[in-house]
C-alpha cells in the first residue's frame, strides 16, 4: 500500500511536469538545459530505477498489475541503458530538443500528462476497480 501511495504522488508530479511542458515548452526545455548533462544522466537513472521498483511493488494494488509490471521492466531496462548513452549524447538530445518546434515538446509533454493520469487512475481504482 505504501508503494501505491508513493506511485500516486509520483504520477501527480508527472502530470504537473507534463502540464508545465504543455503550457510553457521552452521554459521546460530551458530548465532541463540548466542542469549539467552528467547530473541529468544519473538523475534519470535513479528516477527510472526507483520508478521501476515502485511500479513493480504497487502492481498488486492497481487495476492494471500486468501493465505495471511490464512498464517496470521497461523502466529498469531504460535505467540500465541510459549510462551507455553517456553525458555527451544526453547533452546533444537536450540541444536537439531545444531546436524543435514547441509543439513537439507540447505533444511529448501531453504524453507525460496522459501516462501520469493513467498511473494515477490505476492506483486510485485499485485491484477490484
Amino acid at each position: 500500500m505504501f508503494s501505491a501511495g508513493l506511485l500516486a504522488l509520483a504520477s501527480v508530479a508527472m502530470v504537473g511536469v507534463g502540464l508545465y511542458g504543455v503550457v510553457a515548452p521552452s521554459r521546460l526545455v530551458a530548465l532541463a538545459q540548466s542542469f549539467q548533462a552528467g547530473v541529468i544522466l544519473w538523475f534519470g537513472v535513479a528516477i527510472r530505477l526507483v520508478f521501476a521498483l515502485v511500479l513493480w511493488n504497487a502492481a498488486a494494488d492497481s487495476a492494471t498489475p500486468r501493465t505495471f509490471q511490464g512498464i517496470a521492466v521497461v523502466a529498469l531496462v531504460a535505467a540500465l541503458v541510459l549510462p551507455l548513452l553517456g553525458a555527451t549524447r544526453i547533452d546533444a538530445i537536450l540541444r536537439f530538443t531545444a531546436s524543435v518546434s514547441p509543439w513537439v515538446v507540447r505533444v511529448a509533454s501531453f504524453g507525460a500528462v496522459s501516462f501520469g493520469a493513467f498511473v494515477l487512475w490505476s492506483v486510485s481504482v485499485g485491484p477490484h476497480g
